[in-house]
């Protein structure tokens, strides 16, 4: 691919089940999933561990990926992502969202009281939300993403 093609985004979606297996998720189940018409396993903490990945390519020929982030999500014991708690994690999102930019969504370049003490509450919530992905995670993502790309864009 030339650098003139424009390069559309993918989004795909594994579900971790165990340490080293990750689920490929039809991207129509996470859309019901995400707005609780659909269940996904949950694991014995009663979330949902996930990995999404944005992959930028024409057709079906991915030229690099983009953004791999590590996600796990509060479910119900059905494995159904509640309205309560898709509330609860995008307002803790957005917080720290917020924090991150401080009063800069204002168009203010500095704050606009000094602060002695930074409040990084909402950060530390929305870590509750991440999570570091084990050796044996990273190989099996890398497997994954390889074989579903045709060649080694993951090393």
């Amino acid at each position: 691919m030339t650098d003139t093609v424009k390069l559309r985004p993918r989004i795909w979606i594994y579900r971790r089940s165990a340490p080293g297996e990750l689920h490929s998720v039809p991207t129509k189940t996470w859309d019901l999933w995400v707005y609780g018409k659909a269940s996904l396993p949950p694991s014995e903490d009663g979330f949902v561990w996930f990995v999404s990945v944005i992959a930028w390519g024409q057709n079906r020929n991915i030229a690099r990926l983009g953004q791999v982030d590590f996600w796990k999500s509060r479910v119900d014991e059905g494995g159904v992502h509640n309205e309560e708690l898709r509330l609860t994690e995008m307002r803790v999102t957005m917080e720290s969202a917020w924090a991150k930019m401080g009063d800069s969504w204002l168009g203010n370049e500095a704050p606009a009281k000094p602060q002695t003490v930074v409040d990084a509450t909402s950060r530390f919530q929305a870590q509750r939300y991440r999570w570091k992905p084990t050796p044996e995670d990273e190989r099996a993502l890398r497997d994954t993403v390889n074989r579903r790309v045709g060649w080694k864009i993951m090393t």
